[in-house]
C-alpha cells in the first residue's frame, strides 16, 4: 500500500515538529538537571554561610556582660530575681533596718526620688561603718561573679526599699532599738 502524494508533506512536517520537540524536550530536561545541580551547590553554600553566621553570633554573645544582672532597667530599679539571691547571701534587709535607723532624721523628710539619690550616693560610706560587710560584699561579689558594684547597687535598692516603706507608713523608725 502506497501513501498518496498529498500524505507524505504532511507526514515529513508531523514528523519534523514530533523530532523537534523530542529535541526540546530532552534539552529542556537537561537544563533542569543542570539548574538542580546548582541549585543544590546553592544550598550547600548557604549552609556553609549560615554555619559561619551562628558562630559569628555565638561570639557576640560569649562577648556581652553576663545575665548576672541585679537591677531591672524599669523605674524605679528593683532587683532581679538573681539581685533578690545576691540580698539574702548579704543578709541586705536586716542591715538595711539598721542602717535606716541611724540616717532616719537626713531621709525623714525627703521624696521617693530623693531617698533614692541619697542611698545611692552615700551606700559605700554607710556600707564602710558596718563591720565585716566590707568583706562579705567582696566575696559575694565573686561568688556570684559580679563587679563589688552591682552589689553596692543591691545594698542601695534593698536601703532605699527600707525607707520609702517605713515613709509610707507614716510612723517612721523606732530609734530606740
Amino acid at each position: 500500500m502506497l501513501l498518496p502524494t498529498w500524505l507524505i508533506p504532511i507526514i515529513v512536517v508531523v514528523s519534523i515538529a514530533i523530532i523537534t520537540a523530542i529535541v526540546k524536550v530532552s534539552l529542556w530536561a537537561g537544563a533542569v538537571n543542570q539548574d538542580r545541580k546548582n541549585f543544590h551547590g546553592l544550598i550547600s553554600e548557604i549552609r556553609e554561610d549560615v554555619k559561619i553566621i551562628r558562630d559569628k553570633i555565638e561570639e557576640i554573645f560569649t562577648r556581652l556582660p553576663s545575665s548576672n544582672q541585679v537591677t531591672t532597667s524599669t523605674s524605679p530599679l528593683s532587683l532581679t530575681d538573681f539581685g533578690e539571691t545576691v540580698a539574702e547571701d548579704l543578709d541586705a534587709h536586716d542591715w538595711a533596718v539598721r542602717v535606716s535607723r541611724d540616717i532616719w532624721e537626713d531621709v525623714e523628710e525627703m521624696e521617693d526620688y530623693e531617698v533614692h539619690e541619697y542611698c545611692f550616693d552615700h551606700i559605700i560610706d554607710l556600707s564602710a561603718e558596718a563591720v565585716n560587710l566590707e568583706k562579705r560584699i567582696r566575696k559575694v561579689a565573686y561568688d556570684h561573679g559580679i563587679k563589688t558594684q552591682a552589689v553596692y547597687d543591691v545594698l542601695a535598692i534593698v536601703l532605699r526599699d527600707v525607707i520609702i516603706e517605713k515613709l509610707e507608713e507614716g510612723a517612721g523608725l523606732d530609734t530606740t532599738e
